[in-house]
């Protein structure tokens, strides 16, 4: 708060107004301990005289990043299909020499096999009553033609997650999916995006936003889904949490160049509190569902 001081007449009401504020400002700086020189805020922060606690703010859980290598050496893979690793020139002209690493997945038996998950967060790690915030980037390509890859996140038995329509799938852009999780995903349900025609994209992301529901939605080549989704199944927060990949067709095959996948915790400051803030920054991560 920038304040330049006057003097204070008796009687004068706007001035004696300025003057309470002005000590009410020093009085709030004092109890926050601001370090002038370096603009840092070192004791407790209050919003119109109340102190913020420390609950509130988005805070970081789990951040990773999941190269082809690193995968081929500590995903857990499903039974059915076989997986190797490649090097690939990067194809985009002919002087391009760009070396990549690609895990790819070959033929199945079934529809919708797993084809790996990699563990996130232990259970008890995140508080069912919390709400958090799933971001999920895959960088993959189609090997076959029809090749639709379905990434999300399980909870040892729900399993939430964005399936990417490739160019054999016409009539729609991606498909929300949620089921039971295990070599195959059973019971499934499935809810389509009608959109323009799909294509061969090399990247989707998902936002998921878990709480008291499992909200998704998903986006391919930086084109949003056509609506978001709240899951009938609900994410269990407090069980031990971790990104599982499927395929949809037995016949499809896939390659994944990296999987990155983060874990926010949320926990928004009160609109009530958001008048006479100062000092503090906040959090980017709303909007992304509903708020409870």
């Amino acid at each position: 708060m920038s304040f330049k001081a006057k003097t204070k007449k008796s009687g004068d009401l706007a001035l004696a107004k300025e003057w309470n504020e002005a000590t009410a400002e020093i009085e709030r700086l004092e109890k926050a301990k601001i370090n002038k020189s370096g603009g840092t805020m070192t004791g407790q922060l209050t919003v119109n005289n109340n102190i913020i606690s420390n609950g509130y703010g988005a805070k970081l859980i789990c951040h990773r990043l999941l190269t082809a290598p690193w995968l081929n050496e500590n995903a857990t893979f499903g039974k059915a299909r076989q997986h190797s690793l490649r090097l690939y020139a990067d194809g985009d002209e002919e002087k391009d020499h760009r070396i990549e690493t690609r895990l790819d997945f070959g033929q199945g038996n079934n529809n919708w096999e797993k084809i790996f998950s990699v563990p996130l967060t232990p259970s008890n790690l995140l508080k069912n009553n919390q709400t958090y915030v799933v971001r999920i980037l895959v960088s993959a390509t189609d090997i076959t033609t029809d090749s639709d890859l379905c990434v999300g996140i399980s909870d040892g038995n729900n399993f939430v997650g964005f399936e990417r329509s490739d160019i054999g799938n016409p009539k729609q852009m991606g498909t929300f999916v949620s089921g039971v999780d295990g070599e195959i995903l059973r019971s499934r349900r499935q809810v389509r995006n009608a959109r323009t025609p799909s294509m061969t994209y090399q990247s989707f992301d998902i936002q998921m936003h878990l709480g008291k529901t499992t909200w998704i939605s998903g986006r391919i080549n930086s084109e949003l889904a056509q609506m978001a989704w709240t899951s009938d199944r609900t994410i269990q927060r407090s069980n031990a949490l971790s990104l599982a990949a499927f395929i949809q067709g037995a016949p499809e095959e896939h390659g994944i160049y990296s999987i990155e996948v983060s874990i926010i915790a949320e926990s928004p400051i009160p609109t009530n509190q958001l008048y006479g803030l100062t000092g503090i920054e906040i959090p980017a991560y709303g909007g992304l569902g509903p708020i409870e």
